[in-house]
């Protein structure tokens, strides 16, 4: 069974959603698309576990290696990412 579209939200630790993003990877349809909630923290407040955590550095990170992604920056922030099909790890 392949995804279409995966959405991750929880935790908010660049660990966890790094683990859940690898983990989409694997189940994710080519051409799919990732959404990454709370990657727009805005302001270095909303970067407590509570709010946004330290999802926004994960979130640097794919944007640095994956061509098609983008990062809507209104807070918290959304990420979306169509990993290629054949460059499917950071």
């Amino acid at each position: 069974l392949l995804f279409e579209i995966i959405f991750i939200d929880g935790l908010h630790s660049k660990e966890q959603v790094e683990k859940d993003f690898n983990n989409s990877l694997k189940v994710l349809r080519d051409g799919g698309t990732i959404y990454m909630h709370d990657t727009w923290p805005e302001i270095e407040s909303n970067t407590i576990p509570q709010i946004c955590g330290d999802v926004w550095k994960f979130a640097e990170e794919v944007e640095r290696n994956y061509e098609r992604c983008f990062t809507y920056q209104e807070f918290p922030g959304l990420t979306m990412v169509q990993p290629d099909p054949v460059k499917r790890d950071i």
